[in-house]
């Protein structure tokens, strides 16, 4: 992608409200990070605990993109029709809501009840932030993405990190009123510290080369899908799964929390490759169609943390291959494209989760053989594509 990552001034320097702004909004996205990535296990784990069927567990984790899906789509007109400040605010405020839902459950469809309010928060939450750093920062291109994505991969990594030491403890729900309260300091450093004005100065952000079809682009949707459903089955399907199969609580949160750890190694490295999309997708899909099926048939320690950190780098090329694709366009599609990118994830995240769970009730390890399964067939398609 070449790229001119200028910032060009349109009037007055408002440099100490945008650095300010964008400082807050990296600040925001780690910790909501870890908060998330607290929640992945944790949540099934608990619905479990509470009589679930692999079905409803299924249901509980395909929840999110319900809400978050169309939310999302409409999220980057709201977000320049009304303050992104506010959005962001708001954001904090339904997250903690989401959090004190979990902590008051008593049955699986309260925790599905959570979820959905969760779904709802990050919808405002993501474009919001992304917009306010667009705005805040002379950082544009891939140089933008790579440090985004380090930062909310980096802080998912501590949640997983965090959520071992909880599952190693067998107190689920210890997690759920300290998120609740951080999610309301989250709001109130938002508040204070946010600005609702738009900075001066944006980042010019030119793409040579013409603008392909959204329909021209069907690879890039399907591999952003298969990063959704490869994912959204482990975090949503795998430890009550693996506490089936004997492993312990903490090594279920650690083999997760490598994965992250693997992800956001990728995401690093990602400025850095100068792999085409084919080669990122095709090295990606093979990744995750290999450790999907490791991970979900490995007891041995050392193989499931080696199928975790593995399984976490496929995932991190495939998204680094589908976001790559996405922003190669010029600045005037871009929030178009994004939207596309962003419901294809969606989409993924409730298929893995829904499909998965209604085949582990005629077959436990169905969910991990469909995921393996999709991820094999994409790398067959991608290698037989003709080299464009």
């Amino acid at each position: 992608m070449r790229t001119s990552d200028a910032p060009v001034p349109l009037g007055p320097s408002s440099g100490k409200e945008a650095s300010r702004n964008a400082t807050v909004s990296y600040v925001l996205s780690f910790f909501i990070s870890v908060f998330a990535a607290v929640m992945v296990p944790v949540v099934p784990l608990l619905a479990f605990r509470m009589g679930a069927s692999q079905f409803e567990l299924g249901l509980i984790g395909a929840a999110v993109p319900v809400t978050y899906v169309p939310l999302a789509l409409l999220s980057g007109s709201l977000s320049s029709r009304t303050s992104r400040k506010n959005l962001i605010v708001l954001s904090c405020l339904v997250y903690s809501l989401a959090c004190a839902t979990y902590a008051l459950s008593s049955t699986p469809l309260h925790l599905m009840v959570g979820r959905l309010l969760e779904g709802v928060s990050t919808a405002m939450l993501w474009p919001a932030v992304e917009a306010m750093l667009a705005d805040s920062t002379d950082v544009g291109g891939s140089r933008l993405v790579s440090n985004f994505g380090v930062l909310w991969s980096s802080g998912s990594l501590l949640g997983g990190l965090l959520s071992s030491l909880v599952l190693g403890a067998g107190q689920y729900g210890i997690v759920f009123i300290p998120c609740a309260g951080f999610s309301l300091l989250m709001g109130t450093i938002s508040v204070l510290g946010l600005s609702g004005k738009r900075s001066k100065t944006v980042v010019v952000d030119a793409k040579n080369g013409p603008l392909a079809p959204p329909m021209g682009m069907l690879t890039t949707w399907a591999i952003a899908m298969l990063y959704a459903i490869c994912q959204g089955t482990i975090f949503s399907l795998y430890p009550p799964y693996a506490e089936i199969m004997g492993i312990p609580g903490a090594l279920i949160g650690l083999a997760i929390a490598l994965g992250l750890a693997g992800r956001t190694i990728t995401f690093y490295l990602y400025r850095f490759l100068k792999a085409e999309f084919r080669t990122l997708a095709l090295v990606g899909s093979i990744l995750a169609s290999v450790f999907t099926l490791l991970l979900a048939l490995s007891t041995e320690p050392l193989m499931v943390l080696s199928a975790g950190f593995l399984f976490g780098v496929g995932m991190g090329l495939c998204y680094s291959a589908a976001i790559r694709s996405t922003l190669d366009v010029d600045s005037s599609s871009r929030a178009k494209y994004a939207g596309l990118f962003e419901g294809s994830i969606g989409i993924g995240y409730f298929l893995g989760p829904a499909v998965g769970g209604a085949a582990a009730e005629l077959f436990l390890p169905a969910p991990y053989v469909i995921s393996s399964a999709a991820a094999l067939l994409f790398a067959v398609a991608i290698a037989m594509q003709r080299k464009k």
